[in-house]
């Protein structure tokens, strides 16, 4: 039996690394970002099945119905589902049924498409997709901002969530981060982010030295 957090995951890293496509009339799930390799590594020992290749990890044939069966009770873009819908001659899937968010949804998304930045308080975090509906219902459920730009590479339009430190926001924000550090997958992105984390904690310090020697 698959842990439904590790499920909740593995479908927010999909929705924001992974992808489904149509090679020679089946149907295949791959994720394709060389810098995710160790977490490539991570699902299929977990999974148990799918093609393991050096920069890529693949569900072909059987496997790729294998891992729909598992990720799409668990799916929220809207996107992701449209287009397993479109291909329901190779999928048999003729619907889904979106779920909201859960935490362990986000640290999968993060570890795909996440960032983490300096404040004037606590590190900000953030993720991009071009997918504007689904970084809209982070907004909704997070609080927090949503900016939009255009790709210098192809023009297209890339949204961005993103939560900073304020009186409103700190108690959620700690709590994400935390949350964020005890389970992520990403290792370069959470030692940034505990970097930051640092920084702030030791800037903390420095200010209250210096109030009390004023």
């Amino acid at each position: 039996m698959i842990d439904t957090k590790f499920l909740e995951w593995l479908a927010g890293h999909w929705e924001g690394d992974g992808r489904l496509e149509l090679r020679d009339l089946n149907l295949v799930v791959n994720f394709h970002d060389s810098d995710n390799r160790d977490i490539h590594r991570y699902i299929y020992n977990i999974l148990g099945f799918g093609f393991l290749g050096d920069n890529y990890l693949e569900f072909t044939d059987s496997d790729c119905h294998r891992f729909l069966d598992l990720v799409l009770p668990k799916l929220v873009s809207y996107s992701r589902a449209s287009q397993v819908v479109r291909y329901s001659k190779y999928s048999r899937v003729k619907e889904v049924n979106l779920v909201d968010s859960t935490l362990d949804w986000l640290v999968g998304f993060w570890d795909a498409n996440g960032s983490s930045g300096e404040g004037r308080g606590l590190p900000t975090i953030g993720v991009s997709s071009m997918d504007n509906w689904l970084i809209q219902t982070l907004t909704s459920k997070f609080g927090g901002r949503l900016h939009s730009r255009l790709c210098s590479r192809n023009g297209d339009k890339i949204f961005t969530w993103r939560l900073w430190d304020s009186v409103s926001n700190h108690s959620k924000l700690e709590f994400l981060i935390n949350y964020l550090i005890a389970n992520s997958k990403n290792e370069k992105r959470v030692r940034k982010l505990q970097d930051k984390l640092i920084n702030y904690k030791n800037n903390l310090k420095f200010k209250e030295m210096a109030k009390s020697l004023a």
